[in-house]
């Protein structure tokens, strides 16, 4: 399996970014998200997870469960 980090995954670029990401065999993409953007999401397939946080935080503001 390979798993992938995308950043800024609910822009226009980004969610075809996603889309082709998640169409690959055995592919995960973590979609790094602010809180109130996580539910853009959702029409992906279950490969694709919302990763909370903040991009210009320290340790991208992911939580200590998530790393």
């Amino acid at each position: 399996m390979t798993t992938y980090l995308v950043t800024g995954g609910t822009g226009f670029i980004g969610r075809h970014l996603v889309d082709l990401l998640a169409a690959r065999d055995g592919a995960r993409v973590l979609v790094l998200v602010r809180p109130q953007s996580a539910g853009k999401l959702d029409a992906f397939g279950s490969n694709v997870e919302p990763l909370i946080g903040d991009l210009t935080a320290p340790l991208l503001g992911v939580s200590d469960a998530d790393r």
